[in-house]
Parts: C-alpha cells; sequence; structure tokens
C-alpha cells in the first residue's frame, strides 16, 4: 500500500467520525423540537378543553347570560379537565397519581381569567409529608387606580366598580376600553410571571407577554373572554432536555336573545323579543330559539325586520 494510501485512512476516519457525530447531533436537535411541537399542541388542545368544561359547566347552571355578572367559575374544573386532556394526549391512565404529578411536577401557573377577575393556581405543599398539589387563589380583580380611586374592570368595557376609600360604587369605566384591555392582560402576564419565577426560583428563560389585541407580530391571544392559561415545564425530552410551554385558549359567551311566543291566525309562532309585531299577545317567553320549538312553536318569517 502506497504512503498516500495510508495517510488518507486516517483523514477518511477523522471525516467519517466528524459525520457521524453532526448527524447524532442533527437527530437529537429535530427529534428535541419534534417532542416541543408535540407538546405544544397538547397544551393547546388541554386548556381548550379546560375553557369548554368550564363554560360547559357554567352553562348547566342554567344562566343565560343576561347579566355578565351572574356568571360564576370554577377553575378547579379547567384544572380538572386539563389533567384529563393531558394524560390522553400522552396516553396516560387517567388516575389522581398522574393528576397529582402533572399540578405538583409540571404546572407551576395555571391561570383561569373570568369576566371579573382571574384565579391563579400553583403548586403548593398540602401535608407534612411534603406532598404537592396545586391550589388556587382568590379571585384577583382586575384593578386600576388613579390619583383619588381604585377600579375593578370586567371584559364587558362598559363599568366598572369604583371604591373612593369609604364606599364601592357601579360607575362608567374611566379609560377607554384598549386601555382597559392592556391594564387586564398586564396585570394577568405580570402576575403569571412572578408566579412562575417564584416556583422555578428564578431558572426561567422566557417572558410571557399577553397582548391586549391580536397583531401580526404577537400572536398570543389576549384576554377577551373567559381564558385558561397554563405554563407547563419540566418535561423531559431525552438527551438531556427539558421542554416548557406556553397555552392559551378563550370562549367568547354572548348575551342571551329571548324570545317571544304568541298564536297568530291559529299557528304557535316565536320571535325574538325585540322583533314582536304589534297587536300580538305574548303567552309565553323562552330563553332560546331551542325551547320554543321544542314546545311546538314556529319562527314567525314576516317579524324579521
Amino acid at each position: 500500500m502506497s504512503k498516500f494510501n495510508l495517510l488518507a485512512i486516517p483523514f477518511a476516519l477523522i471525516i467519517w467520525i466528524t459525520t457521524t457525530l453532526m448527524f447524532v447531533q442533527y437527530s437529537r436537535d429535530e427529534y428535541t423540537k419534534l417532542q416541543e411541537k408535540r407538546l405544544e399542541i397538547a397544551v393547546n388542545y388541554c386548556v381548550d378543553a379546560a375553557v369548554d368544561e368550564v363554560v360547559k359547566a357554567t352553562a348547566d347552571l342554567g344562566m343565560d347570560y343576561t347579566d355578565y355578572e351572574k356568571i360564576r367559575i370554577d377553575p378547579q374544573i379547567a384544572l380538572d379537565m386539563f389533567c384529563l386532556m393531558y394524560c390522553k394526549n400522552y396516553e396516560l391512565a387517567a388516575t389522581q397519581e398522574n393528576y397529582t404529578l402533572i399540578k405538583g411536577d409540571f404546572l407551576p401557573a395555571f391561570v383561569v381569567a373570568a369576566y371579573d377577575g382571574y384565579y391563579v393556581g400553583e403548586p403548593q405543599i398540602i401535608n407534612n409529608s411534603g406532598a404537592r398539589d396545586l391550589i388556587f387563589s382568590l379571585k384577583q380583580p382586575y384593578l386600576y387606580r388613579d390619583s383619588s380611586n381604585i377600579y375593578a374592570f370586567n371584559l364587558g368595557y362598559k363599568d366598572s366598580k369604583c371604591f373612593n376609600g369609604s364606599s364601592i360604587m357601579k360607575v362608567d369605566a374611566p379609560v377607554n376600553e384598549m386601555e382597559q384591555r392592556r391594564v387586564i392582560n398586564s396585570a394577568v402576564s405580570d402576575l403569571l410571571m412572578q408566579t412562575v419565577y417564584k416556583q422555578k426560583e428564578g431558572d426561567i428563560h422566557s417572558t410571557i407577554y399577553i397582548p391586549s389585541a391580536m397583531s401580526n407580530i404577537v400572536v398570543t391571544n389576549p384576554i377577551d373572554r373567559i381564558t385558561v392559561m397554563a405554563y407547563v415545564t419540566g418535561i423531559e425530552a431525552g438527551y438531556g432536555q427539558v421542554l416548557e410551554v406556553f397555552g392559551i385558549g378563550g370562549a367568547r359567551i354572548t348575551h342571551a336573545r329571548h324570545v317571544a311566543c304568541y298564536i297568530k291566525n291559529g299557528t304557535k309562532l316565536y320571535t325574538f323579543v325585540d322583533q314582536i309585531p304589534e297587536d300580538i299577545t305574548v303567552i309565553d317567553t323562552y330563553e332560546n330559539p331551542i325551547l320554543a320549538a321544542q314546545k311546538g312553536y314556529y319562527f314567525d318569517l314576516t317579524s324579521i325586520k
């Protein structure tokens, strides 16, 4: 074998080893990205399901949403559904042990934003053995302060509660809707990050900002409806990589539009209460057209204005 060939063997070996190491590193990076994408999709499915469940549970109470202030949200319902969907996405048994693992180790912060305030959940030690569970705070109002008063905003953006130092009264919102959105989103995102920072003892690698409105640059949803937010961390992706993602989902609730029922020309008809024809005697009202139809009433097409 020639001297040239003998020298070429080590050089080729070096090229082969380098290429192999680069491929291994590339494979690890792509695997981590795949796991991160899977986690992002799973968490967003989980928060969407949590929102749907908490709204459904509220609807089951018979609420017709004619008054937003009557809406009562149970954050525990949202959390339980989040844990259930997380288990389903990762093919885990929906057991209390797995729920406890998710809430205690993987969820440093879980937020449920309602019409007039928000709940922040964080893992806490619940007994002398060191067991942890996610515990929610009392509902925090969307507070705004000016030179003399403290206001509590809501997602209706029309009125607010005002505390002037001696009494609480209902007043028109002191600032416009855009400013209210900014105050609400800033308050929630700030407390969310404070909670994560405390739980992770400062070891965080990103900051979450929830904008007051959607933009082409920032794609995080604003809080303008019932919203669930989850910060998930500590998920191992293999090769020493640990993932953390943020998921947010919301559902809009609108005012109910009641219907009025009557008999016209011998036919049982209904229409919306703001479209009742003249010279009609209303014999019954229902919260929505479905209930009226179940009672044998038909929509009055002539009432459309």
